[in-house]
């Protein structure tokens, strides 16, 4: 079965559902630290295995090299502040705020990558927050 993009998008939704609240369960029971260190080793290794049986290519420049790193630099950053969040609050609370990732990405792709920006997409930025306020 191959999926197309809005299916490997629903996928990844539905995991990323799961893992908070597993997450949050094992955190019940435990402080962040091994949380965050099973969770994301057991990712590392799906991740390398996909990887390393698919056939993936590494013929990569200097600056894919580059932009990936500060990739991997902000979503560790963010992946300690959630697990930091789940400690100090709720699953509810951290996983909607953090949910709005995508403003940030969008806010930076029309002010720096040249996007455009519609009406439509303003009015969904600010349901998308007004509907944070309201379940957070």
């Amino acid at each position: 079965m191959s999926l197309d993009s809005t299916g490997y998008a629903a996928v990844a939704m539905v995991s990323w559902g799961l893992w908070a609240v597993f997450v949050e369960l094992a955190m019940s029971r435990s402080s962040h630290r091994p949380v965050l260190l099973l969770s994301y080793g057991f990712a590392a290794v799906l991740v390398v295995g996909y990887s390393a049986t698919t056939g993936a290519g590494f013929d990569i420049s200097a600056s894919v090299v580059a932009l990936s790193l500060a990739g991997g630099l902000f979503a560790g950053g963010g992946t300690l502040a959630y697990y930091l969040a789940l400690e100090n609050g709720g699953v509810g609370t951290a996983t909607t705020i953090t949910a709005l990732y995508f403003v940030v990405a969008a806010i930076i792709g029309v002010t720096l990558l040249d996007e455009p920006l519609s009406a439509s997409k303003v009015v969904g930025i600010g349901l998308a927050v007004a509907s944070v306020v309201l379940i957070s």
